[in-house]
């Protein structure tokens, strides 16, 4: 099983509203770092303090607004270099 580490974040794709909101709210529960991704930078913001603030400070909630339907972006590329920037790799992809 998949377990917290400090240099790996969970990608949780769609996690401004619906499953990938309470994904990314049972994986900072078991705490785990998270990467939100989603269009709405607005929307990723409420649910980033919304985490922050359930999670006591032990776990890192970063927020990446990012359309990933825009044929014109390298969607993969863009989630690596937001990982790169933080120490971070990928452990594991919530698509939601």
């Amino acid at each position: 099983p998949l377990s917290p580490a400090r240099d790996m974040y969970v990608v949780v794709t769609g996690a401004s509203s619906g499953i990938g909101k309470a994904c990314a709210f049972e994986l900072v529960r078991r705490g785990f770092n998270v990467l939100l991704v989603a269009r709405r930078a607005a929307l990723l913001k409420e649910v980033q303090a919304a985490l922050l603030s359930e999670g006591g400070g032990g776990v890192l909630v970063s927020v990446l607004p990012l359309d990933l339907a825009d044929a014109t972006l390298d969607a993969g590329e863009a989630v690596l270099r937001a990982l790169a920037e933080r120490g971070a790799c990928c452990g594991a992809l919530v698509s939601a």
